[in-house]
């Protein structure tokens, strides 16, 4: 090659100046591949979340519609779980209010003392009715109602057991 067919100077600094600007549009491509990539996966998370935010929620909503009937005012006492059948055999998603909630629930576990639960471990026999104590209602900290005989129907009963009253 002789000098008369050598670059100049001209040349090969425009030649560097479009392979430096090719380098950085790639690079921009790069870069946008990346982002569309990550929103689609933020996107995609944001809507799982969401999915699984809505199932816990109603999760919640069912084991709220159970409430725990107690021998005694104690947690750690002999208890058992109650509740209606929901009509037409799903649990609605929004409960009822908290009093018609604790009404159903002292309903029930009054139920549970009368055919003599806690009293025996074996079942009454013919139309036996077994005596039920005052029950005072508390909200357990899962958010289920728990029912408790008291002497005092309710005074201090929950504050005692470190749990909320309905309201």
């Amino acid at each position: 090659m002789n000098d008369a067919q050598a670059p100049t100077n001209e040349t090969l600094d425009r030649l560097f100046h479009d392979l430096q600007a090719r380098i950085a549009q790639e690079g921009r491509r790069t870069t946008l591949r990346h982002r569309v990539g990550a929103f689609a996966a933020i996107g995609a998370l944001t809507v799982g979340l969401t999915g699984g935010t809505i199932a816990v929620i109603q999760a919640t909503s069912t084991e709220k519609s159970v409430s725990d009937c107690y021998s005694a005012a104690d947690l750690s006492s002999r208890h058992t779980g109650v509740a209606t059948p929901p009509e037409g055999g799903t649990v609605p998603v929004d409960l009822p209010a908290m009093a018609q909630r604790v009404n159903l629930a002292e309903d029930m576990c009054a139920a549970v003392w009368r055919i003599g639960f806690f009293e025996s471990n074996e079942p009454p026999t013919g139309n036996e009715s077994f005596p039920v104590p005052q029950l005072t209602t508390c909200i357990l900290s899962d958010g289920r109602l728990g029912v408790f005989p008291s002497a005092q129907h309710g005074a201090g009963t929950c504050t005692a057991l470190g749990l909320a009253e309905p309201e």
